[in-house]
């Protein structure tokens, strides 16, 4: 059962008070409440504050391709509870007009506290995913801002950055998420050429170093570095609705130098035991991945959009 009621206190001022109520036979009652704020200072301008109550119950494998790769077995140490956590965000838009155009601006500051987390341990067993409700607390927080610029001249440029804290709080300690990078930005940009109706897309992303989940006496590095994936593309559509597309993904042709499979000639570990080739008992393990495995590759098609 979900109920929500829009309250406007004024012109300006909006609140949306909202509750969620579920059943399960498994878990039994939860209820998730929720509470938003909207302050338009004008037309262009708006400022929003929200607070609620959040849950995720147990879907491991839908979620978690890890536990799909059969690089490991899928270990669950008790029948998990569900996921729940309070989450605060503090968002402020605007968009804002200029002689060559308009740029639109979203900046966000957030905190999210979860119990009951569903964590997946890599680092106990090399051989082994252990599932289970972390015994203690986790914390995400940080901000993000995300800007879409557009010129007169034909020229869209978006740009977003995200910056994240993300720790597992357990028996007085605090620990790093793994795979969850402290930096990723994004970035696109287009021009379209009205005389040739062609579109040129220019759009990549960047991930900073993450912690990664290393093996007992690992020569892999327990970080990643900072990299960042480009592509291109050129695009021109046609009166009969037929688009024809073609570019370049990965243009900078980035690849991990690490071995993200451990092992990747011997998934079945018919050959782990033998310490003439295998002196440090490493087995095959596909976790370490942090980045596409694919270097510079070529692409072209065709859509045909059907009115």
């Amino acid at each position: 059962v979900f109920v929500q009621d829009e309250i406007a206190a004024h012109a300006k001022l909006k609140f949306l008070i909202g509750g969620r109520y579920d059943y399960s036979h498994i878990h039994k009652h939860i209820f998730s409440p929720r509470l938003s704020a909207k302050y338009d200072f004008k037309p262009t301008d708006a400022l929003r504050v929200s607070v609620g109550n959040g849950f995720r119950v147990v879907n491991v494998f839908s979620e978690d391709h890890a536990a799909l790769t059969g690089g490991r077995q899928v270990v669950f140490n008790a029948a998990l509870l569900p996921e729940k956590s309070w989450n605060g965000n503090l968002n402020y838009t605007k968009m804002q007009t200029f002689s060559f155009g308009f740029v639109h601006i979203d900046a966000s500051v957030f905190y999210t506290y979860y119990y009951n987390k569903i964590v997946a341990d890599y680092l106990t067993d090399s051989d082994k995913i252990i599932y289970d409700n972390l015994q203690g607390f986790a914390t995400n927080y940080g901000a993000s801002l995300n800007t879409d610029w557009t010129f007169d001249n034909g020229i869209k440029a978006i740009v977003g950055v995200t910056t994240l804290r993300s720790y597992l709080h357990k028996n007085g300690t605090r620990q790093a998420q793994i795979q969850t990078p402290n930096f990723t930005g994004n970035y696109t940009l287009s021009y379209t050429l009205p005389a040739l109706n062609i579109r040129v897309d220019f759009t990549g992303y960047v991930n900073s170093s993450m912690h990664l989940p290393i093996l007992e006496n690992d020569y892999r590095p327990a970080k990643s570095p900072f990299f960042n994936i480009s592509n291109l593309q050129f695009s021109k559509s046609f009166q009969n609705g037929i688009e024809v597309y073609a570019g370049i993904k990965n243009i900078f042709n980035f690849y991990p130098k690490q071995d993200v499979i451990m092992r990747a000639n011997d998934p079945f570990d018919r050959q782990a035991q033998d310490r003439a080739t295998n002196p440090n008992g490493y087995t095959f393990d596909p976790s370490y991945n942090y980045a596409p495995i694919q270097g510079i590759r070529g692409f072209m098609g065709v859509r045909i959009k059907v009115k």
